[in-house]
């Protein structure tokens, strides 16, 4: 079986993309400075009164919003593993989901 590094997947495909525009940041946008780890509190309350425990994977389909950051903060601070999913993603896609 043949094997390629993720490293040498991504210098080719960075190599062959059409350079792309500088991406203006957003007004709205959260920063680093702005995303405290206390604010990931009450989802790590939620998600504990669901049973969320170290190890369980949680599908996660949010938009570029504050309450990604803040649920993926709280998935980190439970141990979840995060399985990131598009928002375009619908019932035939997920079908364990339901």
């Amino acid at each position: 079986m043949n094997s390629i590094g993720a490293g040498a997947c991504l210098a080719s495909a960075s190599a062959t993309a059409p350079p792309r525009p500088p991406r203006q940041a957003s007004r709205a946008a959260l920063g680093a400075p702005r995303l405290e780890p206390r604010l990931a509190d009450p989802h790590v309350r939620i998600l504990g009164e669901r049973e969320v425990r170290r190890g369980d994977r949680l599908i996660l389909m949010l938009g570029n919003q504050g309450e990604l950051w803040e649920t993926i903060l709280a998935a980190i601070k439970l141990g979840a593993v995060l399985i990131p999913a598009s928002t375009l993603l619908g019932p035939l896609d997920l079908p364990l989901a339901q």
